[in-house]
């Protein structure tokens, strides 16, 4: 059941059951990420056309779904990275600051991307744009392993499970996968999310027009053999066949 008093102000009690802010025309839908601050505001995390391109826009409510007074307009705050299209896909909070990642570029080419957002500042910093050389480079994931290493994840020309690594100190790891990049499975795989286990192994979660696949990153970047293999010889996929595809 719809909580209706979520995101009603005291003028239209229990009315609404929806969360509003300022945007310049609509949140794109298939790109934004939800999370909650330890005070107990929810910060969403997504992209706002601007009636040119898309930029980078964070919409934070307090517990009770009402825009956070003084935090831009409305509770909305707007970056322009310079980028023709900002798709924020993914976000984690990295020390006291939130780390954003997806993919920046014009419509003939585009690159995974990260930065850092600092919600006191309201500023962007540190953008990274990683580039593998595909004409659409579409990152999906981000995560930080135990050693403090990015992991950027997506797929490549829309297709592959496709990793880059950026060390602590900022530069690509030239020792993950080939000259920092991994890519594995076929043409027709499309990543959608990852997860470091305590090994700082890499499981990669997605689709293919067989099912759905996971597969697991050794540390260096290669595949698992012993994934989903009791002999250690795999190709480190497993793939669970469905009835009905959404692919």
């Amino acid at each position: 059941t719809v909580d209706n008093c979520f995101g009603s102000p005291v003028d239209e009690p229990c009315a609404r059951g929806v969360a509003w802010g300022a945007t310049v025309n609509t949140f794109i839908v298939d790109s934004m990420t939800l999370l909650r601050r330890t005070n107990g505001n929810l910060l969403l995390v997504g992209s706002d056309y601007n009636g040119d391109n898309l930029d980078v826009v964070l919409f934070q409510v307090d517990s009770f779904g009402l825009p956070i007074a003084g935090f831009g307009t409305n509770g909305t705050v707007h970056f322009d990275t310079g980028g023709y299209s900002d798709f924020v896909v993914d976000a984690v909070w990295k020390n006291s600051l939130l780390r954003i990642g997806g993919k920046m570029g014009t419509p003939a080419q585009h690159n995974f991307f990260s930065a850092n957002i600092d919600l006191d500042t309201k500023t962007l910093s540190d953008l990274y744009l990683p580039d593998f050389a595909g004409i659409a480079d579409a990152g999906r994931a981000l995560a930080f392993d135990g050693l403090g290493r990015e992991i950027l994840a997506g797929s490549v020309d829309g297709r592959s499970f496709t990793l880059t690594r950026r060390n602590s100190d900022g530069q690509l790891d030239t020792t993950f996968g080939t000259d920092g990049w991994a890519t594995a499975g076929t043409e027709d795989d499309e990543l959608r999310d990852i997860a470091i286990d305590s090994s700082n192994r890499i499981i990669a979660v997605g689709q293919s027009p067989n099912g759905a696949v996971v597969m697991r990153f050794l540390e260096n970047g290669d595949p698992d053999p012993c994934f989903a293999s009791g002999s250690c010889e795999g190709d480190g996929v497993f793939v669970q066949p469905m009835l009905v595809s959404n692919y």
